[in-house]
């Protein structure tokens, strides 16, 4: 409820800049139902993500984090540059063809392996 009142201005305010929009919309879509967490859960992952990607601001990446990380939909791999570049360094992957292959080769599980190469990439292997 609280977040409904806030203005975008007072989210810039903040500091949240371009993104106090994309913020906005997130809360009015909740609001009016138009996304559901709990019924997000029971979709499949390529049905929850284009729910979700009608938010201004979701794309692929952040619907896939969303998934992963709040829904443990672990079918799915957000790619950023941290992962792309851990891709790149230990599997010679270097296009998208390389990467649907081997995001595949780990099936209802991808998740996982996202997981493990980011936490590596940023934290391990400095």
């Amino acid at each position: 409820e609280d977040l409904k009142k806030i203005s975008t201005e007072e989210l810039k305010r903040l500091g949240l800049g371009y993104r106090a929009e994309y913020i906005k919309d997130a809360i009015a879509k909740l609001d009016e139902g138009k996304i559901d967490f709990e019924s997000l859960e029971t979709l499949s992952s390529e049905e929850a993500r284009k729910i979700l990607k009608t938010v201004k601001g979701i794309g692929d990446k952040v619907a896939n984090c969303i998934l992963l990380y709040s829904l443990q939909k672990y079918d799915v791999f957000p790619v950023d540059v941290w992962v792309k570049r851990a891709l790149r360094e230990f599997y010679g992957i270097e296009n998208t063809k390389q990467l649907r292959q081997f995001i595949n080769s780990f099936g209802e599980l991808a998740g996982y392996a996202q997981l493990f190469l980011f936490h590596y990439i940023r934290n391990i292997n400095k």
